[in-house]
């Protein structure tokens, strides 16, 4: 993908929208490259939040709004959507990976324990991805 060149993926999101700005993939897209480099956490999250009016349904884009609340600290928020985005689709690794973080980050040992397991389980790779973006236990 960009390898960590986080200002060209904007930019190239930048201009896929300029075609289509109404394009939800592309909307989360950005949301999710803002969320791995950490910063314009606000206009990821109206990237992310753009994209779910056109498909609300959309787990991919509720999983990287939860990392945008992740990264901006706001945890309730960030389990809401993981747990949304499961109920769509029970398999999402990063989405049970990240809300285990974030559960035990609110103390809730039992529970992010769980999802960490689980998230471990369908990807063996998913700490070393996520340590990559600087997001530990």
């Amino acid at each position: 993908m960009y390898a960590g060149d986080y200002e060209s993926a904007i930019a190239d999101y930048d201009h896929a929208l300029t075609m289509k700005s109404d394009d939800a993939n592309v909307l989360n897209g950005r949301c999710f490259v803002r969320a791995e480099a950490n910063k314009d956490l606000d206009q990821a999250l109206a990237d992310c939040n753009a994209s779910l009016a056109l498909e609300p349904d959309d787990a991919a884009a509720l999983d990287s709004r939860g990392f945008v609340y992740f990264r901006m600290g706001q945890l309730d928020q960030a389990i809401a959507d993981y747990t949304a985005a499961l109920k769509i689709d029970p398999d999402i690794a990063p989405s049970l990976y990240i809300r285990g973080l974030a559960e035990r980050l609110k103390g809730d040992r039992k529970d992010a324990d769980r999802d960490i397991a689980a998230a471990k389980l369908a990807d063996p790779s998913i700490v070393k991805t996520y340590e990559k973006w600087g997001v530990a236990p």
